[in-house]
């Protein structure tokens, strides 16, 4: 049991060095929505799920909390890309962790289980962050609405 829970271990901080490799340390310790002036929306982010049988006999998509997309400020010298980047070194690094990390209790990408990917807005960047699992999906909304109640 204990090899097993040492090669765990090192396959989390291999996968953290690769999703960190090229990340400055600077953006590998401060959470990329710790500037909460830069967060302009947070929405609830949602997926179909299957499809139920209404009334009539009819299937319909239902959609189910899936997460949170939380929309930024563009940033000098930020693009969608490294965004992406820090994002993914956060998650692969919570996981080496632990996840439950008692010093970032509003971060939305510290839980168990979550995947997000960072893309451009145009006028700013969205992160859409998500969780299969539906308690981990409704603690993803909770955090984010937690640092931008507007």
């Amino acid at each position: 049991m204990a090899a097993a829970h040492s090669a765990a271990g090192q396959a989390l901080d291999g996968a953290e060095k690769r999703a960190c490799q090229g990340v400055s340390q600077a953006d590998r310790d401060i959470s990329p929505f710790l500037h909460r002036d830069s967060i302009t929306e947070v929405r609830p982010l949602t997926r179909s799920s299957g499809a139920s049988d209404d009334v009539y006999g009819s299937e319909r998509a239902v959609e189910q909390p899936a997460g949170a997309t939380i929309v930024l400020l563009p940033a000098p010298g930020v693009t969608a890309e490294r965004l992406e980047r820090i994002v993914q070194c956060h998650i692969a690094r919570n996981a080496a962790l632990g996840n439950n990390l008692q010093e970032m209790p509003l971060c939305p990408l510290a839980p168990k289980g979550v995947t997000a990917t960072a893309t451009s807005t145009g006028n700013g960047f969205a992160v859409s962050i998500s969780s299969d699992d539906k308690g981990t999906a409704a603690e993803i909304l909770r955090r984010a609405r937690a640092l931008h109640p507007g």
